[in-house]
């Protein structure tokens, strides 16, 4: 708008937003609607902070289904005090709908994956042996093992490009 301008009596001349708490809203796909509830908890990234994890709550599930995009909105409120995030931003993460109890998981450094293939470094006695794995769901830096490890191994998370099954190796800090 300009000085001296006339507006008409519907036209937006601010927007008013409240930062803390933020209020993160996303389409989530119509597959998932039996499981998203209110309460549960959610976990982001944005781009401008890629290693920050920011946390909050759905408050909010609608109760609609877009039909042109098969989604149903969910809101979350997000604590914001330290005001980083801006509105508007846009966010990628989850929302944590159930837990799993007793689940093997690896980091992200010692999964090696070749033509499709998942394999690990299990240490032994100073030796490596290069094992299959069947990976499951990833979570930040962790991958869920569904078959492949008892879950008590000892494994390789560094120069795996340099492995190979009967190398022997030391351990730091074992």
């Amino acid at each position: 708008m300009q000085v001296g301008e006339y507006i008409s009596e519907r036209a937006y001349v601010a927007t008013i937003v409240q930062i803390n708490p933020l209020k993160l809203r996303t389409g989530v796909q119509e597959r998932f609607a039996g499981v998203v509830q209110g309460g549960q908890s959610v976990e982001f990234r944005v781009e401008s902070f890629p290693d920050a994890i920011f946390k909050g709550k759905v408050a909010f599930v609608s109760p609609a289904l877009d039909q042109t995009m098969r989604t149903f909105t969910v809101e979350a409120l997000v604590d914001n005090g330290d005001r980083r995030l801006k509105p508007g931003f846009f966010a990628k993460g989850s929302i944590m709908t159930k837990v799993d109890e007793g689940v093997t998981a690896v980091p992200d450094a010692a999964v090696s994956t070749l033509a499709g293939v998942s394999s690990v470094y299990v240490i032994k006695d100073g030796k490596v042996t290069q094992t299959q794995i069947t990976l499951g769901v990833r979570q930040g830096d962790l991958w869920e093992v569904v078959d492949g490890l008892k879950g008590d191994e000892t494994l390789a998370t560094s120069r795996l490009n340099e492995l190979a099954t009967g190398s022997r190796v030391t351990t730091d800090g074992a």
